[in-house]
C-alpha cells in the first residue's frame, strides 16, 4: 500500500491570503495563531522540496497579515474580548485567563485592558470577578458545599483547595468559594 502524497503548498501571496481567510472563516483566531498557521505551511512546503525562501516567505505572510487586520478579519482585541467573556463564564480566575492570552499571543496590556473592560462592563471588581468565578468553577466540579456527599466534603477539602489553586485561583478566594454558596 503506498502512501498518500501531500500536497506541497504554494506560497504566492493570493494563495497564502485564501488560506488564511479559510482558516479564518473556520476558527475565531488571533494574529500570532494566523501567523504559526501560515509559518507551519512554509516549513510542510519546505519539508516538499519546494523551493521557497523563508525571508521571502515571511515577508509574504506579514502582508497578508498587514492586509487581514486592515481588512477588519483579523483584530487582537475583538478575539481577546470574545475569549475573555468565554473564561469567564467557564469560571476561570485571572491568572488562568492572563495565562491562556499569552499562548495565544495577546499581549499583556491588551489582555489587562480587555479583563478592565469586562471589569466595568460586569460592574464588579477584579476580586468578585474571580470570586463568582471561583463558585461557578466550584459549582461546575462540585466542590466544596456543592459536594453532595458531607462526608467526603470533609475528607477531600484539602483536594478541592488544591484543585482551585490549580486554576489560578488565590487561597481567600478559594477558600470562600468552598464555604459559602452563591446566593
Amino acid at each position: 500500500m503506498q502512501k498518500k502524497q501531500l500536497y506541497a503548498p504554494k506560497l504566492d501571496k493570493n494563495a497564502t491570503y485564501a488560506a488564511a481567510v479559510r482558516y479564518l472563516q473556520r476558527f475565531n483566531s488571533s494574529t500570532e495563531q494566523l501567523r504559526a498557521m501560515l509559518l507551519r505551511r512554509v516549513f510542510r512546503a519546505q519539508q516538499h522540496e519546494n523551493p521557497v525562501m523563508s525571508s521571502d516567505a515571511v515577508t509574504v505572510i506579514e502582508d497578508v497579515l498587514k492586509t487581514l487586520t486592515q481588512e477588519g478579519f483579523l483584530n487582537d482585541h475583538r478575539y481577546a474580548s470574545h475569549k475573555v467573556s468565554s473564561l469567564r463564564q467557564a469560571g476561570r480566575s485571572t491568572r488562568y485567563i492572563k495565562a491562556k492570552m499569552m499562548e495565544k499571543g495577546i499581549s499583556e496590556t491588551m489582555t489587562q485592558a480587555v479583563l478592565e473592560d469586562f471589569q466595568q462592563e460586569s460592574e464588579t471588581s477584579l476580586n468578585d470577578a474571580d470570586y463568582e468565578a471561583a463558585c461557578r468553577f466550584a459549582k461546575k466540579k462540585r466542590l466544596g458545599l456543592y459536594c453532595l456527599d458531607p462526608e467526603k466534603r470533609a475528607l477531600h477539602r484539602q483536594k478541592h483547595m488544591a484543585t482551585l489553586a490549580r486554576q489560578g485561583f488565590s487561597y481567600e478566594i478559594a477558600k470562600r468559594a468552598l464555604e459559602q454558596r452563591e446566593k
